[in-house]
């Protein structure tokens, strides 16, 4: 949930439950109001009745009973000062509905004689103009929280404006790509202070990926000659007579090691060259034809492992890098070969820009979104031959040359599926 999601939630929340007990509030209040003046209004008829009944002749009394029933006088025996005013349902003599009707009943002297005096007034119009002041205010209240949701959403879009727009950079940088990100001044002190440290920061990294890309292209050129030298050595020393076994050994163990040490050097060289973007040169390439080059290369090992591998291609070109393309596909097929037991099976497929390379072997012993990271080796028995370098080559010549490239395993096979964007 975003953050400007959670603020308005919680301000509609709070909106709503004030209206909820406003209105109630607000009616209770005004029904009150009204009824205190019904109530107000009974006083004075009976108090003008009473005066006007003193000024008349006690025979024209029980004539002021009014035929609605709103005006009652009933001559009594006793006299009280009880005064008893409420509210009563009872039918209207117009219209023979029931209504609720505020009621006072009281008995007065009149002429030296006890009456009850019934006065009642009908709250229909009392009720309607409560409903029509409880409307109205709701509709002000709906009115207002409207408003106050379109303020806000308005507000807070201008408001955040500047943090959207630093977090799309942030989304873009690349920092083998950019060296630092330029963010523009707001008149907001927070969002200022997080440009700020932002910028500070992406200076800082791109810094130390530079000098960490520098080491690493020039130990591994300046361990070339030496790693050669002593390759060389080795071979010289071995061509002596008179080695013991146990000399040969030590010397074969030796030259193993320095053959790997080669070639995770010629892997990182490989590495900061194509970060480095010095393989620029593109023309067309035919990927059937590399394909059948690295298979005919590899001929003595998928011999060796009895490995059936089955093609089917169509005709795919694609502008691309020569050099690097051939690397990429090198590198998956030779992964394949590695990793497929004795006797399994490697399919490659090619065709509308696609290229497929699939061989049977069990599941892979990490999670799959770190295949493609630098020196992640499996379980299997030939995975010390490698150097953990080649999948991790072969994605950064995929974000080099904008190749999609993907993995799964199904059916107790792993796929790698490459799609050339750039196919002729």
């Amino acid at each position: 949930m975003r953050l400007l999601q959670r603020s308005l939630i919680s301000y509609l929340i709070y909106s709503i439950i004030i209206v909820l007990i406003a209105i109630p509030v607000f009616y209770l209040i005004i029904n009150k109001m009204f009824l205190n003046d019904v109530d107000e209004a009974l006083r004075h008829s009976e108090i003008n009745l009473v005066y006007q009944l003193n000024e008349e002749p006690i025979e024209n009394i029980l004539k002021w009973n009014s035929p609605d029933g709103n005006i009652t006088i009933t001559p009594v025996s006793q006299f009280s000062k009880k005064r008893e005013i409420k509210t009563v349902r009872q039918p209207n003599t117009l219209t023979s509905k029931k209504e609720d009707f505020r009621q006072l009943s009281s008995i007065a002297f009149i002429h030296n004689k006890p009456y009850q005096l019934t006065f009642r007034m009908s709250l229909v119009d009392s009720e309607d103009l409560s409903q029509g002041v409880i409307t109205t205010q709701i509709i002000l209240l709906a009115v207002l929280l409207a408003g106050l949701i379109l303020l806000t959403l308005r507000q807070s879009k201008k408001i955040w404006k500047p943090f959207y727009t630093t977090l799309d950079q942030l989304k873009q940088f690349e920092l083998d790509k950019h060296p630092v990100i330029h963010l523009d001044k707001t008149n907001i002190h927070e969002f200022d202070e997080l440009n700020n440290a932002i910028t500070q920061l992406t200076e800082k990294n791109h810094f130390v990926f530079l000098q960490q890309k520098e080491f690493t292209a020039n130990a591994a050129h300046e361990l070339q000659t030496p790693l050669a030298v002593m390759q060389a050595k080795l071979e010289l020393m071995m061509q002596e007579k008179d080695l013991s076994e146990e000399r040969v050994k030590h010397i074969q163990s030796l030259n193993q090691s320095i053959t790997r040490m080669t070639k995770l050097n010629k892997g990182l060289l490989l590495l900061a060259k194509i970060e480095n973007k010095q393989f620029k040169e593109i023309q067309p390439v035919d990927i059937n034809l590399l394909i059948e080059r690295v298979v005919q290369q590899s001929a003595p090992h998928i011999q060796l492992k009895h490995i059936q591998v089955t093609e089917s291609y169509q005709e795919t070109m694609i502008d691309s890098n020569p050099v690097l393309t051939d690397i990429l596909i090198s590198n998956l097929i030779n992964n394949a070969i590695l990793h497929t037991p004795a006797e399994g099976n490697i399919k490659i497929v090619s065709g509308n820009g696609i290229m497929e390379i699939s061989n049977s072997g069990e599941p892979l012993p990490f999670p799959p979104e770190s295949l493609f990271h630098r020196f992640q080796k499996g379980n299997h028995p030939k995975s010390s031959e490698g150097n953990g370098l080649g999948l991790a080559i072969v994605k950064q010549i995929c974000d080099t040359c904008h190749f999609d490239i993907r993995y799964r395993y199904e059916n107790k096979r792993h796929h790698f599926t490459v799609r050339f964007r750039n196919s002729i």
